[in-house]
């Protein structure tokens, strides 16, 4: 099976359109490849450090602040790097001889032009700073001083300053390559941390990682690395196309004459590989590229399953500085995740299928590319072709306007109208979905504290019993959420019923935003009833969570009861209760609060709390992450008109 790949040139494109909250004070100014933000806070910065060197020109921080700033603004917005000049010439001004004015001076320079006499200045003057570090192993890298590249990998390595994220996925990036190779590269986030894992930690030292700007850019390198590779050194430069045309020349030279097996990492931009697309095959992070065919499939999952660091993926454990670029370039795993899911699924894998995906939502929401997930994973619900009994007039009346547009059940979907969803499947004849979409048994009693467990089935389930056909239904995953929705849309679309109030409508689970203003219903309290608290005048519990009233102990980092009820059926149940109880907002929307928490598109979030939660984590502004299947966790479905 060949690649399919959406680069993440694409998807930088999003976050430089975004604007982040604008900052109110100057603040440090990292490399785009450390921290990334939008044009305009760089833009805000550029402005701010410029006010602080007006009142004081010897402020050297101030000048390096003033001119990455600067920099990166137009790095992101693609303007020209020479109006920087100004900036630099001051600085020698105001601050000369100094670590920072060597280091802006170097920068401002060309590729091919950079006097590497500034960057030893500057270190000699400040030898433990880490900002020119990815400088000295450049230059000796291009030297082909082994030693210094080591003994630089390591310091670098020791300062603490290199990401730990932006390693783990250098590190997946090499386990998806064969043990001696050479490994195409582009940036720089893809450069030097390789180089770091094979200097200090023996990573794949036989792959020769190779940035092909770096290649073109100086002749002595580009002829010792040729020599080394068995490549012929004949190659010329085309004159008048450009550099970059340089660059995607070399590339051709180097496919063509390799003796040992070429990739490209997944972060090189799509314009270098495209001249090689049909002989190029996703095999993890990298592409192998191979004239014949390639079971890229069998080692693409051995590489996932067997050589990857995934642990830290779901759930990063600990703060990374540089959690903006770690989260965008994460999202080079789709492409190979889309693909084992593909193959996992074909191979009846389903489990291991489910947890691609998840991996997956999750990467897309740390990225903020939710949206894109359909891309990925299109819905693959069958179309439906046998008649469903489904009653059009009730589901329309069940939909209640929420603004913009859009509409919102009234109710929890309800384990009688999921089985309808199933009974249709069985139709279809989808037996493999029917057993993965069915809703996994839940031991109902052993959820509950030990000291209730042994009253009468009267008295615990005296509003209606969990399984009972009018109770939301629960412990299903997301991919069966998605594809009720998908379902149900075919189900209302096809109807012929005469009175049909809209020609084609989307249901569809909603946004954490989306959500909360249906929850809220125009207001702003903290519940969808708008007060503060759970109970009316009466002391009558108003939603279905845990009665045991909870507050935040910080030092024990966990809610603690403060007040101890009857039991913990004193809201009305001990468990689920109906989908219609309770009293509806405003909007006419029930157990928004509540009863069961209801996920949110992505499968990664729900809101409104269940019947498990204390009332505090109910509150409609606060999202909670979720596992699936869970018996706390339903859904309710959206509406959106297509065609009046």
């Amino acid at each position: 099976m060949k690649a399919c790949y959406y680069p993440i040139w694409y998807f930088l494109l999003f976050l430089m359109t975004t604007s982040y909250l604008q900052a109110q004070k100057a603040e440090t100014i990292y490399p785009l490849t450390e921290v990334l933000y939008s044009v305009e806070y760089y833009k805000e910065q550029a402005q701010l450090w410029r006010t602080i060197l007006d009142e004081n020109p010897q402020h050297a921080m101030g000048w390096l602040n003033y001119y990455a700033a600067s920099r990166n603004e137009r790095l992101l917005s693609g303007e020209d790097m020479k109006s920087l000049d100004r900036i630099v010439e001051e600085a020698n001004k105001a601050i000369p001889d100094t670590y920072e004015s060597h280091f802006v001076t170097f920068w401002q320079d060309p590729l091919g032009e950079r006097n590497f006499d500034h960057i030893f200045r500057a270190h000699e003057l400040a030898p433990d700073r880490t900002e020119i570090m990815d400088d000295l192993l450049m230059y000796y890298e291009l030297k082909g001083d082994q030693k210094n590249l080591k003994k630089y990998c390591q310091q670098w390595y020791d300062s603490g300053t290199v990401s730990a994220g932006v390693l783990k996925w250098n590190y997946n990036a090499l386990m998806s390559v064969s043990d001696e190779c050479i490994f195409l590269v582009e940036s720089d986030n893809a450069t030097f941390p390789a180089w770091i894992l094979q200097q200090v930690h023996g990573v794949k030292p036989n792959v020769t990682v190779l940035n092909p700007y770096l290649v073109v850019s100086n002749d002595d390198y580009r002829k010792r690395i040729f020599d080394k590779l068995h490549i012929p050194l004949e190659w010329q430069a085309p004159v008048s196309d450009g550099y970059y045309a340089q660059v995607k020349s070399l590339t051709q030279h180097i496919i063509k004459h390799a003796h040992i097996p070429v990739y490209f990492n997944v972060s090189v931009g799509p314009d270098l590989r495209k001249q090689f697309e049909e002989e190029l095959f996703l095999v993890g992070l990298a592409f192998l590229h191979s004239k014949t065919s390639v079971d890229n499939l069998a080692i693409l999952r051995n590489n996932y399953e067997n050589r990857f660091l995934k642990d830290d993926l779901l759930n990063p454990i600990g703060y990374d500085p540089s959690y903006t670029v770690v989260d965008h370039i994460n999202w080079n795993y789709l492409p190979a995740l889309t693909l084992l899911h593909e193959h996992y699924l074909s191979s009846g894998e389903t489990a291991q299928a489910r947890k691609v995906k998840k991996l997956a939502v999750n990467l897309a929401h740390r990225a903020g590319r939710e949206s894109a997930i359909a891309n990925f994973f299109p819905p693959q619900f069958p179309r439906i072709q046998s008649p469903v009994n489904i009653n059009i007039k009730s589901l329309e009346k069940a939909m209640k306007p929420v603004g913009n547009g859009r509409y919102a059940s009234a109710t929890e979907v309800s384990n009688a109208e999921y089985e309808l969803f199933l009974v249709s499947l069985l139709k279809e004849k989808e037996y493999r979905l029917i057993n993965e979409f069915k809703a996994t048994p839940v031991d109902w009693i052993s959820l509950i504290p030990e000291e209730y467990r042994n009253q009468p089935s009267e008295v615990l389930f005296s509003n209606g019993h969990p399984n009972d056909p009018q109770a939301p239904v629960v412990n299903i995953i997301y991919e069966a959420a998605l594809a009720y929705c998908d379902w149900l849309t075919q189900v209302y679309n096809k109807s012929d019923y005469k009175r049909k109030q809209f020609g084609q409508v989307r249901f569809y689970l909603p946004s954490q935003e989306e959500w909360r203003m249906a929850a809220v219903a125009n207001g702003n309290g903290p519940y969808p009833w708008g007060g503060p608290e759970t109970k009316n005048k009466k002391g009558c519990y108003l939603a279905n969570v845990n009665p045991y009233l909870s507050e935040y102990d910080e030092s024990k980092a966990a809610f603690v009861a403060v007040e101890h009820p009857e039991s913990p059926g004193e809201d009305g149940a001990y468990f689920t209760v109906p989908v219609t109880s309770y009293f509806p907002n405003g909007l006419g929307l029930y157990n928004m609060t509540g009863n069961v928490a209801e996920m949110l598109d992505g499968g990664i979030s729900a809101m409104g709390g269940s019947w498990l939660s204390p009332a505090q984590m109910a509150k409609v502004n606060k999202p909670q992450k979720i596992n699936l299947p869970s018996p706390e966790v339903g859904f309710r479905v959206f509406m959106e008109v297509v065609k009046p």
